[in-house]
């Protein structure tokens, strides 16, 4: 008797693990902006799909526009790659489900397959998520959005297919801590721990990366991004380049020599924010406008030369 109770106790035990080993690997699902996501708590593979046209069947089911992580107001234009014009817009409180999921934690996103279709990923739609490893992007993806990875602070690489044209502000950027101050967002910038590869597509005809893996516009006007943990210390800027973009240098702290060519004429905001490493830049003559908090933090740099 005693036996086979004790056979019954394991029959359950067993059951209740199976059933618990299911409830691990589960998989969610839901919609964002127009398109289907999914989530595979097993594999921590997120998903995102086009999905069907809510408004009017022309195409907006391509875009991905609702924010990540977010509990501020965004302001969101849904466009039609059809015709280029904006339909529709509004301001939402933007926080795309996988990323305040109740059923699972953001944290295990791990690995994220935008498919072919999506054309556009919204603002801030990816921040928060920590644990990030890897993206795979379409070919058919034309715009990245403000903030779009933001604090994804274990993504070591990102690719821009032949179609992307369009980079929101601190698209690639990194974490944000509770320091206050009057910038543009009002909220203090940190670190992208792991990036150091940005890769372009040889197709694409608005972004090229350099031998030193530096991202420029196509036609070498513009620095746009070095990616913060990139193993390089020293960068000369070929001559031609005009504006060194945003934030371009953001957080760049291993870098300790630059030549800035007489071409340049903008050095945009916040462009060497931390670059600890420098300790003499040379900005040329040709220089007639520098950005808010350009050098800001860059507590090695003892001898700028204007």
């Amino acid at each position: 008797m005693k036996s086979k109770i004790r056979k019954v106790t394991w029959l359950v035990w067993a059951l209740l693990m199976l059933s618990g080993a299911g409830a691990w690997a589960a998989t969610y699902s839901g919609t964002t902006g127009g398109c289907n996501w999914s989530f595979n708590t097993s594999t921590g593979v997120l998903t995102i799909s086009k999905g069907e046209d809510v408004y009017t069947g022309r195409g907006s089911n391509r875009i991905l526009q609702y924010a990540a992580g977010e509990t501020e107001n965004y302001h969101h234009t849904w466009y039609y790659p059809s015709d280029g014009q904006n339909r529709k817009t509004g301001d939402y409180e933007g926080t795309a489900p996988f990323s305040n999921s109740r059923s699972f934690n953001k944290s295990s996103i791990k690995h994220i397959v935008v498919e072919e279709g999506v054309v556009k990923l919204g603002a801030a739609i990816f921040a928060g998520l920590t644990n990030l490893e890897d993206v795979s992007l379409p070919n058919s993806l034309e715009t990245i959005s403000y903030e779009a990875f933001r604090e994804c602070k274990k993504l070591e690489s990102i690719h821009l297919g032949p179609n992307v044209c369009t980079l929101g502000d601190r698209w690639l950027t990194g974490t944000y801590s509770g320091n206050y101050y009057s910038d543009r967002t009002g909220r203090s910038p940190s670190t992208l721990d792991s990036m150091t590869t940005i890769t372009v597509d040889p197709a694409n005809t608005c972004f090229v990366v350099d031998k030193y893996g530096v991202l420029y516009t196509a036609d070498y006007k513009t620095l746009v991004k070095l990616p913060q943990h990139l193993l390089i210390d020293e960068i000369v800027i070929p001559e031609g380049v005009t504006k060194i973009g945003d934030e371009a240098f953001y957080y760049c702290t291993g870098l300790t020599s630059l030549t800035i060519p007489n071409s340049v004429t903008k050095i945009s905001y916040m462009a060497f924010y931390d670059c600890s490493g420098l300790t003499s830049l040379n900005i040329p003559n040709s220089v007639t406008e520098i950005g808010e908090q350009a050098f800001r933090q860059c507590s090695g740099l003892t001898s700028l030369n204007i």
